[in-house]
């Protein structure tokens, strides 16, 4: 299911990063719960393509991560927890931190 790229991958594995605050009209994979997050980055999946424009009709590959957020970090209630929630988010839902 790879697809080729046209940039290379922007963040490697133990890279510090932040999503998205917001989302966007339509379809999108980032859930409103991770948005605004740091995480690190802990597996580079290699480029996929895009759901959210796949939605759209588009087909685009973007670079996919695995990102491991802190449990009390996304659910305030598990505050404490050496719990880590790993989501599998696309290249342009991340930015450095």
């Amino acid at each position: 299911f790879e697809r080729p790229a046209d940039a290379p991958p922007a963040f490697e594995v133990g890279a510090q990063v932040r999503t998205a605050r917001h989302g966007h009209a339509g379809h999108t994979r980032l859930p409103a719960y991770a948005r605004g997050s740091t995480g690190e980055v802990v597996a580079r999946r290699g480029a996929h393509l895009m759901p959210d424009d796949g939605a759209r009709g588009i087909e685009r590959a973007e670079h996919l991560y695995t990102v491991a957020f802190p449990r009390g970090d996304l659910f305030p209630e598990a505050a404490g927890s050496p719990d880590r929630v790993h989501l599998d988010l696309w290249e342009s839902y991340l930015a450095a931190v």
